[in-house]
């Protein structure tokens, strides 16, 4: 993909090479573009080391075999050659979420309530236990809430 897009984050520089997020627009679809060269994960498993995105590839796979809602993979593949690894992790955007920051500073919690916050919060302590059941484990977690199937449920 050679579309270019905002960042993100700003680029890092670590794990032995170089790793940059992008928002990309592509046919009024918001997607995610996560491109490395030499960013790398070792383990047992992989002592010369493998791209980080394969790693997180697979923890997105996971986490949708658990049932929790993660972003849908667009496009992953990595490649070796001279130079070393290069990959692209392209994912789409989640719709209708927010993060959970920005839902307590619109101080959203005084406005629907603390039963729907409760509910809230309990629907990310099952998203994590799913997690922990399915035997993966989270370094950094980006909560987004969507208040649609709560409100839907309060309304019935």
């Amino acid at each position: 993909m050679q579309i270019q897009g905002e960042w993100v984050e700003e680029p890092n520089d670590r794990r032995g090479g170089h790793s940059v997020v992008q928002r990309i627009w592509k046919d009024n679809t918001l997607l995610y573009a996560k491109r490395q060269t030499g960013h790398i994960h070792r383990s047992l498993l992989h002592l010369f080391g493998r791209p980080t995105v394969l790693r997180e590839r697979a923890a997105l796979l996971g986490a949708r075999k658990a049932g929790v809602r993660v972003p849908e993979i667009i496009y992953c593949a990595a490649e070796h050659n001279a130079q070393g690894w290069r990959a692209l992790l392209v994912t789409k955007a989640l719709q209708g979420f927010q993060p959970i920051d920005d839902w307590y500073a619109g101080n959203s919690r005084e406005q629907y309530g603390e039963a729907l916050h409760q509910q809230l919060l309990q629907k990310v302590a099952q998203s994590l236990a799913s997690l922990h059941t399915a035997r993966w484990q989270h370094g950094c977690i980006y909560i987004k809430i969507s208040l649609c199937a709560s409100l839907a449920k309060d309304r019935r």
